[in-house]
């Protein structure tokens, strides 16, 4: 049984930063954070798993072998940890607001300009286009979309305050581990149905086959299984005393 299936319980809300590109290795290269999930596994490392949706239902989740909770990645257990982690991408050499996207897939960091603006990206007709707006209030709603959110459009939620950003990534985020540990109880309970049917079944077999045996079979099965002394007290085979040598 997998590890997570069968530790459901220590599943825990996992921060992953990342970046537009691939192959961000360290914290300093990353500018957006997502939350995931990570469990204890019976190594004593920590791995994230990867969930599957089919029509709005969890449908499946599984652990991949290199799935170890990395440098970029921190398991965090409350909506604190979470805002320092984001702060911890939080760009040094400008005043920086956090965008979320209101689908709570991911938060991200604004940089505000001297003239006091942001630069927001969004898809039209297939075309990436960049342009700046004035910065934005706290709470207001703007549009924006990474380069790798190809001809979609979607909006951001606007947060001044890093907690308010972590708050509402927890929110969500918390209600899909519910969902996940719900998941992974039912399976846990079948797997212990199927489990405890199996066992019936093999029960019944070895049964048989001990009825089935030959009395041949039994006698060498209780032979064998016999110690040295056992088999020559049945053999009444005396052991002799080591005549004493003369002197």
């Amino acid at each position: 049984m997998k590890d997570f299936v069968e530790n459901y319980k220590d599943i825990r809300l996992c921060a992953h930063a990342f970046s537009d590109w691939s192959g961000c290795k360290t914290i300093a290269d990353c500018t957006h954070v997502s939350l995931k999930f990570a469990v204890p596994c019976g190594n004593g490392e920590w791995y994230t798993i990867t969930t599957y949706t089919h029509m709005g239902e969890l449908s499946a989740a599984r652990i991949f072998c290199h799935d170890r909770v990395k440098e970029t990645e921190k398991v965090v257990e409350t909506p604190a940890e979470l805002a320092e982690f984001i702060n911890g991408i939080k760009p040094k050499d400008a005043p920086s607001i956090v965008l979320e996207e209101t689908g709570h897939s991911f938060a991200r960091w604004a940089k505000v300009s001297p003239k006091g603006t942001i630069a927001v990206r969004y898809h039209s007709g297939g075309d990436a286009y960049h342009r700046d707006i004035p910065l934005p209030q706290d709470g207001e709603l703007v549009d924006d979309a990474s380069k790798d959110w190809r001809g979609s459009e979607y909006r951001c939620n606007v947060f001044w305050n890093v907690a308010d950003a972590a708050k509402s990534l927890w929110d969500k985020a918390l209600n899909d581990l519910k969902r996940l540990q719900d998941f992974c109880k039912r399976e846990k309970e079948k797997e212990d149905k199927e489990l405890a049917v199996g066992a019936t079944r093999i029960d019944a077999l070895l049964k048989f086959q001990e009825n089935a045996k030959t009395i041949e079979e039994k006698i060498s099965e209780k032979w064998n299984s016999m110690s040295t002394e056992d088999k020559a007290r049945t053999l009444k085979i005396a052991r002799k005393s080591p005549k004493p040598k003369k002197k």
